[in-house]
């Protein structure tokens, strides 16, 4: 795991671009952790030290709150942050606070957002949650040779096999796996020359929306509701959010209620790229997009809810 540097709190007072929203939420994830020291020398630091210091403070606040919201003591001795991020678990950190007398008074599954709640989990196209899947209807439909299009004379591999295909568009691509038909798009978008990397992705662009709206208008209905309230209900009950405001410098507490995790009904498709489902007094929206390389791998839904 890379290491934090002192200056990495600024990104919990500055917003990046969009393009680099998920390396600095990394970066964030990890600079929390330093708050398991509180004697860390980050805390000092003529520049920055004031910053860290209200970030922790911000923590203590939180974990506070949460303490009144189980009916717990607040005068509680300790905590310590455990990292639990990744594609196996279903939160950033868990958090174990401590009485004076060492005993575990509380855990606190907590997942880190910066400034808003756009999402709160994302779900891959391969798990089903309409069939075909988006990946099976991109190849029957000639989505993929819509993708190839714009790079004719360019591309060294060329369409695969129907199974190899749906095998490799679910794979997340980064530029150390082996050549391939997806590896040569991650490179082309990758690339340093603008005609690539820009000009010829910009065509794709507008196949892909139009590829996911056609997909929706006729299969998204079909979404199986049942089966994702099913997998809300193992993944993200329980589960506590802190919202970081960089201007209150404060973690705002968010808990969704078992009746928004628990989606009952699909109501319309949204934009062309979302479905909106009922979900107790709220919707719950699901962004159908390609999350690792645009019409190439990796189709997910990004999932938010929203209250009225």
């Amino acid at each position: 795991m890379a290491k934090s540097l002192v200056s990495d709190i600024t990104h919990f007072f500055e917003a990046g671009t969009r393009a680099e929203n998920d390396a600095l939420n990394r970066r964030r994830e990890r600079s929390i952790l330093i708050l398991n020291d509180p004697h860390h020398p980050f805390f000092s630091d003529p520049v920055y030290g004031d910053k860290w210091t209200s970030l922790l403070t911000g923590l203590k606040t939180f974990i506070q709150e949460i303490l009144v919201l189980r009916g717990l003591s607040t005068d509680y001795k300790r905590f310590q942050l455990d990292p639990r991020g990744g594609l196996k678990e279903h939160f950033d950190i868990l958090i174990l606070v401590y009485t004076e007398d060492s005993k575990v008074l509380t855990i606190i599954d907590f997942e880190f957002k910066f400034k808003s709640m756009p999402q709160f989990t994302n779900l891959f196209d391969k798990d089903s949650y309409i069939q075909p899947t988006l990946a099976e209807f991109w190849y029957d439909q000639g989505w993929i040779d819509r993708m190839c299009e714009p790079y004719t004379g360019l591309l060294k591999f060329q369409k695969p096999p129907r199974d190899e295909y749906l095998k490799g568009a679910n794979k997340m691509m980064t530029k150390t796996f082996p050549d391939s038909f997806f590896k040569q798009f991650y490179l082309l978008d990758h690339s340093d020359d603008e005609n690539l990397s820009g000009t010829l992705k910009a065509r794709r662009v507008d196949s892909v929306h139009q590829g996911i709206r056609a997909y929706l208008e006729t299969h998204g209905p079909k979404f199986n509701v049942e089966k994702l309230s099913k997998k809300l209900a193992e993944d993200q009950m329980g589960k506590l959010y802190g919202i970081w405001n960089p201007d209150l410098k404060t973690f705002k507490v968010l808990e969704y209620s078992k009746e928004e995790m628990a989606p009952t009904s699909f109501l319309r498709v949204k934009g062309g790229n979302t479905i909106v489902l009922k979900a107790g007094p709220s919707e719950m929206h699901l962004l159908l997009r390609w999350k690792n390389t645009l019409g190439i791998t990796t189709p997910a839904w990004q999932i938010s809810l929203h209250r009225p």
